[in-house]
């Protein structure tokens, strides 16, 4: 039998050198982060000074107050906000701010694109979404509400970076902070967009003051009188003070309604009956239907939508206000005069729709199945004509309780005013009082 001798000397001098290599590798990844961390710490000194990492500091406190104001989107976990104000969109985690970055483009606030203000959540995200027309590549891209969405530096078929930024209902950021975001976030990921800076208070106040010897009699125990359109109020009685405000609390449940579930949404009404949410608005605001108010939330998520009802008011700087329910039974859902002016400034130029909703007489609407519904308008004042929209309520807790706004003539022309009153023993009378006071006082 012939024998096989191997020379195992070669063998150990490769292996020797293998284990030098290893050590080599081990010690060079153990000085690495240490390095890097070093080398950081160096180039940030070199590119942000004290007074600009001050600078950095204060923003970021700012930010994360602001998320506060806001009221949290999702009391635990993640969310992400994009400010086309300020054209910057931040990270959360819970009511801490992770991490803010630029916005590089997005469609003007009085673009048909313009992505608007409210309360969304991740549809779905792909690390390259291709136009099937154009052939132009979004990375990291992230869309949310239906037809938005947010992505990186966009590229040809071939992979280079187009320098053009493309229209539509699009918002770009850099491409390495796209996948950031992309990283962070999944889909259901809450997403709050706001389309203008927070209302503060002097908003509200009076800019001309109206001279009188005494504020007008009314049963209400609060009040207040504005030009929405101006954003000018004109008397405010115990305005900061907070009320029940019973059914009023609706206007604000179909705002929230249009941002978190949409127009075109099928909703099953308390009739076993499915309706579109855009149908849904005419029992809600002219019925003031609590069960479909219910089924509005229970649709969405009764827990999400009540928090997307008290982040919207505080985006609105509606300070005063928190809800517990989407009807306004509860006497948990409370607010003042002043932060009602807001929300009726809010509902007038940007959410027409649902004012010319709640002034209509009376309206059908059809379900999928073809059942008709038909109901009129509660509200006493809708045959005005005057009458611009707005809502009413009661509860024990509450009184009598309104939001109107009506086209008042005054010196020659016609101004759109809101009337508020709160804990009301007499909301008609009170709300005829103060537009003859208005009336009256302004006139030359």
């Amino acid at each position: 039998m012939r024998s096989v001798t191997v020379d195992t000397r070669g063998l150990l001098f490769s292996f020797k050198i293998v284990l030098a290599l290893v050590a080599v590798a081990s010690a060079w990844s153990l000085w690495l982060p240490v390095q890097n961390f070093f080398t950081n710490e160096n180039a940030a000194a070199v590119l942000m000074s004290e007074a600009e990492r001050q600078a950095l500091f204060e923003e970021l406190r700012a930010a994360k107050g602001e998320a506060q104001t806001l009221g949290a989107l999702s009391d635990q976990g993640r969310y992400i906000t994009i400010d086309i104000t300020s054209m910057r969109i931040a990270l959360y985690n819970g009511a801490d701010i992770v991490q803010t970055f630029d916005i590089l483009f997005a469609p003007t606030l009085d673009s048909p694109d313009a992505v608007p203000q409210g309360a969304y959540s991740v549809d779905m995200k792909s690390d390259a979404e291709i136009s099937t027309v154009t052939m132009v590549r979004f990375p990291y891209f992230i869309q949310f509400g239906d037809h938005f969405a947010l992505h990186g530096a966009p590229t040809s078929a071939q992979g280079e970076e187009l320098s053009k930024m493309y229209p539509g209902s699009l918002i770009q950021l850099a491409t390495k902070d796209a996948e950031t975001v992309y990283e962070y976030v999944s889909e259901g990921t809450p997403v709050y967009v706001r389309t203008r800076k927070v209302l503060g208070a002097s908003t509200v106040t009076q800019q001309v003051p109206l001279e009188y010897d005494e504020l007008p009699a009314t049963s209400a125990q609060a009040y207040a009188l504005a030009d929405v359109a101006a954003r000018q109020t004109y008397l405010v009685k115990s305005g900061g003070d907070r009320y029940p405000i019973a059914s009023i609390t609706k206007l604000v449940t179909a705002a929230v309604a249009s941002d978190v579930i949409g127009h075109g949404t099928e909703v099953m009404a308390p009739n076993a009956q499915h309706y579109t949410l855009s149908e849904l608005y005419y029992p809600l605001l002219l019925r003031s239907d609590n069960a479909v108010a219910n089924r509005l939330a229970i649709h969405a998520g009764s827990d999400y939508f009540y928090s997307n009802m008290n982040a919207y008011a505080h985006a609105l700087g509606m300070t005063q206000s928190s809800f517990a329910d989407a009807s306004g039974l509860s006497p948990k859902n409370l607010s003042s005069a002043v932060d009602l002016v807001r929300l009726a400034e809010h509902l007038y130029n940007e959410k027409q729709y649902l004012l010319d909703i709640s002034a209509e007489e009376d309206m059908t609407i059809t379900s999928r199945n073809g059942v008709e519904w038909n109901m009129s308008n509660q509200n006493r004042l809708a045959s005005d004509p005057h009458f611009r929209g707005g809502k009413l309520g009661y509860t024990d807790e509450a009184g009598q309780t309104s939001l109107a706004i009506f086209n008042v003539p005054i010196n020659g022309t016609v101004r759109p005013i809101a009337v508020i009153v709160l804990n009301s023993k007499d909301w008609k009378q009170d709300t005829r009082t103060l537009l003859r006071w208005l009336v009256d006082t302004v006139e030359d």
